[in-house]
């Protein structure tokens, strides 16, 4: 959420909400329990060692680590966007500076869900500085959604999204001064 003793000094610092990755890491974390559970199940019931060894890595690997991963953003409470005089950044958003960034607008889905969508001046050059998986999910924003940089809506309280908007381009006009 916005804090509003750093939104009047030109930055903003929205965390990430931990509540939803407790949530989902949790049911993972209880499914992986769940799979090395019946895997000791198997061992005792017919020591067929194949299959309780290909349960319980399969649990593991498909609910333990995602589980996990969860757990451990909900408990760090990573910054998901800042927004100040330079640009953006966070956990949802590689750094650019106001000069890459070509629009700032609030992007609502078929569910209505509002989100913060953000469209580079390059984007095939900003793309390049990033990892695979980042390159990936901003060529499939700006395919889907027309804007690179998508903040997702799950961060946002209700009415937040569209005041950052303007606050953001607030500070992208004052900075193009």
């Amino acid at each position: 959420m916005i804090d509003p003793k750093l939104s009047g000094s030109g930055e903003i610092k929205i965390r990430v909400r931990s509540a939803r990755f407790f949530v989902a890491g949790g049911i993972l974390a209880f499914c992986a329990i769940f799979c090395l559970t019946f895997a000791a199940i198997i061992l005792s019931v017919s020591s067929d060692f194949g299959t309780a060894f290909w349960t319980a890595f399969t649990g593991l690997a498909f609910f333990g680590l995602p589980g996990f991963f969860l757990l451990g953003i909900a408990i760090k409470q990573p910054i998901a966007l800042r927004v100040d005089k330079n640009g953006i950044s966070g956990y949802y958003a590689d750094p650019a500076t106001w000069h890459e960034i070509d629009e700032i607008n609030a992007v609502t889905d078929s569910k209505g869900k509002t989100s913060v969508g953000f469209s580079l001046m390059d984007p095939v050059g900003f793309r390049d500085k990033q990892t695979p998986w980042r390159r990936f999910t901003y060529w499939s924003n700006g395919r889907g959604h027309g804007h690179h940089v998508i903040i997702p809506h799950l961060i946002f309280e209700p009415g937040q999204a569209e005041k950052l908007v303007d606050e953001a381009r607030r500070l992208k006009s004052a900075t193009q001064l």
